[in-house]
């Protein structure tokens, strides 16, 4: 019914631990994770990860709905900003804070530039597996002052009522 992970999801230039990383990415771990969801979350069940992704040639909530791969349709993704970052501002960062090479910074951009990373995101992602056939949604909103569980739950409810009703409901 509930699926919860925290996964290793730092992108590391030179990984030197095997549990200190994501992989080169940040994403490698997650991603088995996303696509090992189908034949283990239930009708009705939610999967909900506290993660660092990519935007690339496409969002990284629209990468998560394809790495649920022929059973995406019965999920629906949504993806709770925390942060976003450009690849060059998350390189700076991760070579001061590591005490790395200042050559490494212009190593991240060449590795960022072929991966076509327009943007590194951090947040919450929640995938819940509907219990009816309707339509799906993949969402991305952004997190506000106040978001707590209370609100990512309400956001859960609220789209999946706009995804079930037509458009006379919204305006009632």
């Amino acid at each position: 019914d509930r699926i919860v992970a925290h996964p290793p999801y730092v992108p590391v230039y030179r990984p030197n631990l095997i549990f200190d990383s994501g992989g080169q990415d940040g994403e490698q771990i997650v991603r088995r994770i996303i696509e090992g969801l189908p034949p283990y979350l239930r009708p009705g069940g939610r999967f909900y990860a506290l993660t660092m992704g990519s935007d690339r040639d496409h969002t990284f909530e629209n990468r998560l709905r394809q790495w649920l791969g022929p059973a995406e349709s019965d999920f629906e993704v949504a993806f709770v900003n925390r942060r976003t970052r450009t690849p060059r501002e998350w390189a700076a960062e991760s070579v001061i804070s590591n005490k790395g090479a200042v050559t490494d910074i212009a190593d991240w951009r060449v590795f960022f530039e072929s991966l076509h990373v327009k943007a590194l995101v951090y947040g919450l992602v929640m995938i819940q597996r509907h219990a009816e056939k309707r339509p799906v949604f993949t969402v991305r909103r952004q997190i506000g002052p106040r978001t707590g569980p209370a609100e990512h739950a309400w956001l859960f409810d609220w789209e999946t009522a706009v995804v079930s009703h037509d458009l006379t409901w919204i305006m009632g």
